[in-house]
């Protein structure tokens, strides 16, 4: 028995050589931890950017081609028609295929075409009878929460 083989160590030492072990394992787990989150951070980040550059460049397009719409009105009418009722036709039949092209070519023309402008429900537009009913449609429209 040599006498020093660790169990002799008074206590306060015993008491600092395992707060050292502590934050040694901490900063371990630490190092790892955040390795293992910038490994994961730069692929998700350059995929975002990625996409955010592709969904600019998708949503100045169709920004011009909103504001151009009445310039190629024919071309959104038929080709909301062909293809809503092209895939009717495969996936529903002959009359769906007819029907839902029909649909689709009247809402794609009223929207080309401003057919519907969007109105707001206000008590100074409606009639007397109208007035009283407001607050019951507009609960129902509005979404109240249930008491």
């Amino acid at each position: 028995m040599s006498g020093d083989d660790g169990n002799n160590k008074n206590p306060q030492e015993q008491l600092q050589e395992l707060i050292k072990s502590g934050v040694n394992a901490a900063n371990s787990g630490l190092r790892t931890a955040q390795s293992a989150y910038l490994n994961v951070k730069e692929p998700v980040s350059s995929a975002f950017q990625s996409a955010e550059e592709h969904g600019s460049v998708a949503l100045d397009a169709a920004k011009l081609l909103y504001v151009k719409r009445k310039q190629h009105a024919p071309e959104l009418v038929g080709g909301t028609a062909a293809l809503t009722g092209g895939y009717l036709w495969l996936r529903r039949g002959r009359i769906a295929g007819v029907f839902g092209a029909a649909i689709s070519a009247g809402a794609a023309y009223s929207v080309v075409y401003d057919e519907f402008p969007i109105v707001e429900l206000s008590a100074a537009a409606l009639p007397n009878s109208l007035e009283k009913a407001l607050p019951s449609i507009n609960n129902i429209f509005g979404g109240k929460k249930d008491e």
